[in-house]
């Protein structure tokens, strides 16, 4: 640092409250306390020493689209963090405001979710031994008791980040369902002030129909949070619900803990993630493939490539299903989509194969419309793979409202995105099939004048129209 900058960290943190443990300030052109001759903007940050504190800040900073220049990170006596950032660009005074409020925010979140990680931890102990103790015949028919004990197993052995823990009473009559928080029992980052999990269109908890497809879930389920973590990373929280049940093998309650699962459960084989590894098993077995065949080993490298937030969600049955469909589009590349409605209705998720060679910003970005303007809703984020397979993968994430239809036409959109993904001599060629001309006929105009038309025409008007 220079001179002049040093003297503008002695100045901010001078700046704090020294009777507060956890005090910030973000300052920009135009503050008094600014002494820098340049468009920046500074934060300051003093807070007791926590876990997560760098990333679960340059995370939401970077969510912001903010550019760190400089992190000075210093732990005063082993207690206290101090910690000074340089941003690109100066900020108006107001948006300084706006960010401080954010920013404390996050602070608290921190501090809530690493005071109650031990307290977590016992809860979800507490939780194996409670499934482990229910009689079998309240196993799921899909997944065997032992599988979610492993799995309960898995989480504890640092493979997910314990974030927030609550528990609710459930109680079902003849026509409705209804959830209660447990006061007293929530913890991190579901403290009991917090407010629902699954936030609606309304601002609410779970609609009626909602809370009873949620009552009828399996013993165990994961799911994503309609809202990202504001620790550790920014990205959308996963849950994992666990029920409860009396002596009469009623479900009386459900516990969730909340959190992120670590990067290894991205990066392993799905044969050493519990949950995955019996679902997977169960999609080979019904395939009808013979171990070893040339097509078994196919169908379970489509499963280990399958992005995991997904296997945990998809059914067996439609997991298969997919699987299969992904298979012959492998041994004939084209353009694929398929589609998980969330079971909460909050987005649509929209897996797209492309054959490598067609990919392109350009292509994707077009994706995106298609995909936005067919399931009516807003494309969150996406998720590109390419390997060395001949297909590429997007995985689209379409946010839609909760009241909006349900009966999208899959099939309309997945022609659209092929027909997007051809060339204007493919398009040539397919008008003139479609207006009666024979294959040599056809082909002879598409060499002649598959490229003959200039981009600008070729964006304008569709080749039909080139023939008329």
């Amino acid at each position: 640092l220079t001179k002049e900058e040093w003297a503008q960290v002695d100045s901010i943190f001078a700046s704090l409250d020294p009777k507060r443990k956890t005090d910030l300030a973000i300052i920009s052109r135009g503050h008094k306390d600014f002494t820098l001759n340049n468009d920046r903007t500074v934060l300051a940050i003093k807070t007791g020493e926590r876990p997560f504190l760098i990333d679960s800040i340059t995370s939401w900073l970077a969510d912001e689209k903010r550019i760190v220049e400089r992190l000075l990170y210093t732990d005063a006596d082993g207690q206290i963090a101090l910690i000074y950032i340089t941003l690109n660009g100066s900020t108006p005074a107001a948006q300084c405001r706006a960010m401080e409020k954010t920013l404390q925010s996050i602070l608290h979140d921190v501090i809530l979710a690493t005071t109650d990680w031990q307290t977590m931890l016992e809860r979800l102990q507490e939780t194996h031994g409670m499934l482990k103790s229910l009689p079998r015949d309240k196993a799921d028919k899909s997944c065997p008791m032992a599988e979610y004990l492993d799995f309960l197993t898995y989480i504890q052995k640092g493979n997910f980040t314990l974030l927030g823990y609550r528990e609710y009473d459930l109680k079902q009559t003849k026509s409705s369902v209804t959830s209660k928080i447990r006061k007293g029992r929530g913890l991190g980052l579901l403290s009991d002030e917090r407010g629902p999990v699954f936030i609606s269109e309304s601002k609410e908890g779970l609609t009626q129909d909602l809370q009873k497809l949620r009552f009828s879930g399996p013993i165990l389920s994961v799911v994503k949070v309609n809202r990202k973590a504001t620790v550790h990373r920014r990205v959308p929280l996963d849950a994992i619900f666990i029920k409860e049940f009396n002596k009469k093998g009623d479900v009386v309650g459900e516990r969730l803990f909340i959190g992120l699962f670590t990067s290894v459960t991205y990066s392993r084989s799905v044969s050493d993630v519990p949950l995955l590894r019996h679902k997977v098993k169960q999609v080979t077995k019904k395939s009808g493939f013979i171990d070893n065949s040339h097509e078994y080993r196919a169908l379970s490298h489509i499963l280990e490539k399958y992005p995991r937030d997904e296997l945990f969600q998809l059914d067996t049955q439609t997991l298969l299903s997919f699987s299969l469909d992904i298979l012959k589009l492998q041994e004939r590349p084209q353009v694929g989509l398929f589609t998980r409605v969330d079971p909460f209705r909050r987005y649509i998720s929209c897996l797209t194969y492309v054959p490598r060679e067609r990919y392109s910003t350009a292509y994707r970005m077009r994706m995106a419309e298609i995909l936005e303007q067919g399931f009516d809703g807003v494309a969150e984020g996406f998720n590109t793979t390419l390997d060395d397979s001949p297909l590429g993968r997007i995985l689209f994430t379409i946010r839609v409202r909760q009241k909006a239809k349900t009966n999208y036409d899959v099939e309309a959109i997945e022609n659209q995105l092929i027909e997007a993904a051809e060339t204007w001599a493919e398009k040539l060629d397919n008008a003139l099939h479609k207006q009666g001309f024979g294959d040599d006929e056809a082909t002879k105009i598409v060499t002649r004048y598959g490229t003959a038309f200039p981009a600008a025409y070729q964006h304008q008007y569709d080749a039909a129209t080139a023939i008329t």
